[in-house]
């Protein structure tokens, strides 16, 4: 299993492999390498992801990169190897077009947001008040709704407080949307 600089990050062709980026899903959406999953770690369970090319895992500075890439080596799955750098080096060394970020706005942004509000609270916090025009789709099943959702406009996540509304930015995010943006 290969260790990666950050330069030597910048330096591999993005399409050819599998970038999993097991930060948290706060840190994911404040900045990715573009096309790059986010698979938190530790993994509730590692058979949810299915790369079809070897995979390069990202994540925090220290060990946890390296033991999320051998816990998948370990389990079958094509680790290519892992990123030995924080983040935010590979952050200030590429080029604007390789990092994608979601929008992070405050509660008032919801009055005027002109794209897709898309409520990602479970069930039974969504009984409460949900606001006119938005999408409800909760959180388990947003996976599954992605191909449903528009990519030719800006799209808004909330929720009740925040953590579910970053996951659901980070899925999408995950799944090539652009325009993405969250309530915290």
């Amino acid at each position: 299993m290969d260790r990666f600089s950050a330069e030597a990050v910048l330096a591999t062709e993005l399409d050819s492999v599998q970038w999993t980026d097991v930060r948290p899903a706060r840190a994911f959406i404040r900045g990715m390498l573009r096309g790059s999953s986010n698979v938190p770690f530790p993994f509730q369970t590692v058979q949810a992801f299915n790369p079809v090319r070897p995979t390069i895992i990202l994540g925090p500075a220290g060990p946890t990169a390296r033991t999320a890439a051998e816990q998948w080596y370990q389990s079958g799955y094509p680790v290519k190897g892992y990123v030995d750098a924080p983040f935010t080096i590979i952050q200030r060394l590429a080029t604007p077009h390789l990092i994608q970020l979601a929008e992070v706005v405050s509660a008032t942004a919801l009055k005027e947001w002109s794209g897709l509000l898309l409520d990602v609270r479970l069930p039974e916090d969504a009984v409460r008040r949900i606001i006119p025009g938005s999408v409800w789709i909760p959180l388990d099943n947003l996976r599954r709704a992605i191909p449903t959702l528009p990519h030719d406009r800006p799209i808004l996540t909330y929720c009740n407080s925040g953590s579910k509304a970053v996951v659901a930015a980070a899925e999408l995010l995950s799944a090539g949307f652009d325009r993405v943006a969250v309530i915290p």
